[in-house]
């Protein structure tokens, strides 16, 4: 993600904003063996590093799957499918947020394994660890002055860019487990999950299948259904482009 790659200082009195809680949330489309390690760049912060990263629980995983798109298989979600054909019929650009990745050459291609993302909301991003008391709500640097969520970080408008030649002369439509058009949200980054979105954002309700109570046009008992439901769910988000 952009945000390892760039330094945006803050009011924090350190010349970065990574001095803080950093959420990654890493979603496999595929099977992936997932590695983390931290690496000192200057033995002139080794007894800090030692200091801070010598004792354990300096981090924490948290595993969410889709649960209610089907109750038969974990590895089932919902998927926004995308047309070759309507978008060269309408002449419509491409989302910013399309499954990019590098290939061993060096070039763009479809990214099919896995996505990385740096949300900078936590009350949305981890929430439930956030009401277990696991994280705080208000972020604090390492000096415990407390400070407002990471801004937005624009990915650079190149690298996400792409025109109809993408498509290849193999894909006809996409399948994405992402809303598109839809990136650099608070909560989620440049991707949007629907399983995420519906299942786990504080605003949504998730009821268990087995206490879901369905009603018809003509119920007399219950004028609602007891069942899932997202409301007043306000997604804040941020444009990919320079608007003027």
């Amino acid at each position: 993600p952009t945000f390892f790659e760039t330094n945006n200082p803050i009011s924090s009195g350190y010349p970065d904003n990574k001095h803080g809680h950093v959420q990654i949330t890493v979603t496999a489309i595929a099977s992936i063996k997932l590695y983390v390690a931290v690496e000192l760049l200057h033995g002139a912060y080794y007894l800090d590093f030692e200091k801070y990263f010598g004792s354990r629980d300096k981090s924490t995983l948290r595993i969410h799957a889709p649960q209610k798109f089907s109750e038969h298989s974990e590895h089932a979600t919902w998927l926004t499918v995308l047309d070759k054909s309507a978008f060269e019929k309408r002449g419509l650009e491409l989302p910013l947020n399309l499954p990019v990745g590098i290939n061993e050459g060096g070039n763009k291609d479809i990214e099919d394994r896995f996505f990385v993302n740096i949300p900078r909301n936590k009350t949305i991003a981890n929430h439930i660890l956030a009401k277990e008391n696991f994280l705080e709500v208000i972020d604090y640097d390492d000096d415990g002055r407390s400070r407002l969520p990471l801004p937005a970080i624009r990915d650079p408008i190149e690298s996400i860019r792409l025109n109809e030649e993408w498509w290849g002369q193999k894909h006809d439509f996409i399948a994405l487990p992402y809303i598109p058009f839809f990136s650099n949200c608070d909560g989620y980054d440049s991707h949007v999950f629907l399983g995420r979105l519906l299942e786990d954002h504080p605003d949504c309700l998730s009821v268990p299948l087995n206490k879901v109570e369905s009603t018809n046009e003509f119920s007399f008992t219950r004028k609602e259904p007891y069942s899932d439901r997202c409301q007043d769910l306000i997604l804040q988000c941020t444009y990919e482009e320079e608007i003027r």
